[in-house]
């Protein structure tokens, strides 16, 4: 096979429109055989250029003037037939990435392999007589952008990839990825009539179709799978232990950010670790959801980087932002950011900058340290250890109002999360013809039931759509009343690259290796070179 550089093709308007022509037709599909309702409109065609020419057959832009066929400059009014296309004849095995409820994968001790998924795929390839569904089997790969780059190169994606944004936003202007725009809006009639999203799929959905999944080209690649949040993870024993309680020194009132330092100083002293946290990915982009937003409100600076008032700052209106000058690496809202981080990190573990996330997980799972920043997929795994030979209880993470007044009059504190996790067509679909199934496929199980299915199976993923069901002890795990999921997304999710060199940066700031000043004037050559580079690719793909 041959390989392709990253950026070696470009979407074409051409694979745009045939991607639409195929979601429109996908939206007269039903679940098996459709019932073919013919419909009469009136179209109106534009005819531009006046020329003679005799043709052959009859097309679009040719009338008949005084019995000669000629192309002229005038406006007509025709009737189409337009009939639903019956459901396709494609035939194969389409090939499935599904991230965290991947079916039939080991999950850890005393938490059995997932089978909901494999089970609802088996029903609907009763439906669909010659095709077949077939998982891959591999770990968590989904935010591997070695593995993704490689495959790609080798034209092995899988048709429906399992994908966080950052690996998005750094392939707009590629077609490694179909936009999914044109099927958002097409019926579900796997979802119950009279429920949300039976007539139009995306009114299903809680979340996921707005700024948030937005990629700079202003276009959408995925359907979330799920909807999830980020709190802490409390080791009772230790708090117990170091003289802390729990409900008035955390839970009520609600621990501030300096309040948690002042905490996890009586926690150090007592002889325990406060916090189980590293120096990679996602520890310092959840630093950024939680406190950017508050910080720029707190100045006044939102809304230069909101343009279009939707109080959500998208990649591109961030990358847009860095290049008129409005976000830049040295402003106040980005010194407090890193001075909050220099504090905290004051109670990581040894040598942090050099651990990775299994190894501070298993220093929490293992009663070492007090506390534990983590999402709702983590939930089960706590819950169902068998090892684990202490209490543990879920807090809201502190109120970071107070760092934020310092540089203004206030901010609110966000939360990571939302419906990021998404499955995506991949060019793989596209060249196998198969994507009208695979997205038959992704609304059979993202419906009511499908959701719901996998959903209460695994345990720490709540739903994202809304007739669903999960796990109710994840609403622990909501934002405080007032307070929301991130409002603008960090540096990862606007590309992976980006995000390695602020990482590399950060932590040599943090090692001692750089001032803070050089730390900003590096990271602004980043900032710049990468806002260039996504706003000229979202440019090109106008």
């Amino acid at each position: 096979m041959k390989a392709r550089g990253l950026m070696e093709k470009k979407v074409s308007r051409r694979q745009w429109l045939r991607w639409a022509a195929m979601g429109a037709a996908s939206g007269l599909l039903s679940a098996c055989a459709p019932r073919i309702v013919e419909k009469v409109v009136k179209e109106t065609v534009i005819v531009e250029k006046a020329v003679e020419k005799v043709v052959k057959e009859v097309v679009k832009e040719t009338v008949i003037v005084a019995g000669t066929p000629k192309v002229v400059e005038k406006v007509v009014e025709k009737e189409v037939l337009i009939t639903p296309i019956p459901a396709p004849s494609w035939q194969g095995t389409i090939d499935v990435y599904a991230g965290g409820v991947q079916p039939n994968v080991a999950r850890g001790e005393g938490l059995e392999p997932l089978t909901a998924l494999r089970t609802l795929a088996d029903e609907w390839e009763e439906m669909h007589p010659g095709v077949k569904i077939h998982f891959i089997e591999e770990g968590m790969v989904g935010q591997d952008p070695v593995w993704i780059k490689s495959r790609q190169a080798a034209d092995t994606m899988p048709d429906i990839m399992y994908s966080l944004d950052n690996l998005l936003n750094r392939d707009v202007g590629t077609p490694y990825w179909i936009p999914v725009d044109p099927w958002i809006n097409t019926p579900n009639p796997y979802i119950p009539a009279g429920e949300p999203g039976h007539d139009r799929w995306q009114e299903g959905f809680i979340a996921g179709f707005d700024a948030r999944n937005l990629m700079i080209d202003k276009r959408f690649y995925g359907f979330p799978q799920s909807y999830s949040a980020v709190q802490v993870y409390v080791n009772k024993d230790i708090l117990e232990e170091s003289g802390v309680d729990l409900d008035s020194d955390v839970i009520s009132p609600r621990w501030t950010f300096d309040s948690m330092l002042e905490v996890s100083d009586r926690i150090e002293k007592a002889g325990s670790l406060p916090w189980a946290l590293n120096w990679l990915h996602p520890y310092w982009n959840w630093i950024q959801t939680t406190v950017l937003t508050g910080l720029f409100k707190s100045t006044g600076s939102w809304g230069k980087l909101d343009t279009n008032n939707d109080d959500f700052v998208t990649s591109l209106e961030r990358f847009e932002a860095i290049l008129r000058g409005d976000w830049a690496a040295d402003t106040p809202e980005m010194r407090a950011m890193w001075k909050l981080t220099r504090d905290w990190t004051a109670y990581w573990p040894e040598g942090y900058l050099g651990l990775s996330g299994e190894e501070t997980t298993a220093m929490w799972m293992r009663g070492e340290a007090a506390f534990m920043w983590n999402g709702t997929w983590y939930y089960p795994t706590v819950l169902n250890d068998p090892e684990r030979d202490f209490d543990f209880a879920v807090v809201r993470f502190p109120d970071c109002a107070e760092r934020m007044a310092e540089i203004g009059k206030g901010g609110k504190t966000c939360y990571p999360g939302g419906a990021c996790d998404q499955e995506c067509l991949t060019q793989t679909a596209a060249n196998k013809g198969n994507a009208e199934l695979c997205i038959d496929w992704l609304k059979y199980y993202l419906s009511c039931d499908g959701q719901s299915r996998v959903c209460k199976e695994h345990g720490g993923v709540p739903p994202v759509i809304k007739c669903a069901e999960g796990n109710p002890a994840l609403r622990q795990f909501t934002p405080a009343p007032g307070e929301t999921l991130l409002k603008t997304v960090h540096m990862n999710s606007m590309n992976s690259s980006y995000y390695d060199a602020y990482r590399r940066l950060s932590g040599e700031w943090l090692a001692g290796r750089l001032t803070l000043d050089e730390l900003i004037a590096q990271f602004q050559v980043e900032m710049d070179k990468y806002a260039k580079d996504a706003v000229e690719r979202a440019e090109a793909t106008e």
